[in-house]
């Protein structure tokens, strides 16, 4: 029974580097099978993959100086990040999204890293 690797009419379905590697001829020891033309759903366990991950999502910080010197009461210096950062077994594709890779047509999340300063006089 063959896998199928791809079907170019269908979003997100890229071919991998192992298609390469893949079954050809009687006598090829690979442990990817042979690619076969439009088998969609076959009946097996190849696809299923370790989709764990660790995502730090959002992160604050921020410290508040008590001064009351020179007319400033105090400073709050303070930073933020969101989609810090994504741990995974998994290479090339967010296992946040389907399994498609595809985000319904919107961009992944944006790494986005904020500071500033607050002065109370």
């Amino acid at each position: 029974m063959g896998y199928n690797y791809t079907n170019p009419l269908y979003i997100g379905n890229n071919w991998t580097r192992e298609v390469l590697r893949a079954w050809k001829q009687p006598g090829d020891i690979t442990d990817i099978p042979r690619i076969q033309k439009n088998l969609t759903h076959t009946l097996n366990d190849r696809a299923l993959v370790d989709a764990s991950y660790f995502a730090i999502k959002n992160i604050a910080v921020g410290y508040t100086f008590k001064l009351k010197n020179a007319g400033i009461e105090s400073i709050r210096l303070f930073g933020q990040g969101d989609n810090i950062a994504l741990f995974s077994v998994r290479q090339g594709l967010n296992p946040q999204y389907n399994f498609s890779g595809s985000t319904d047509f919107a961009y992944t999340p944006n790494r986005v890293i904020s500071g500033g300063i607050n002065i109370k006089f």
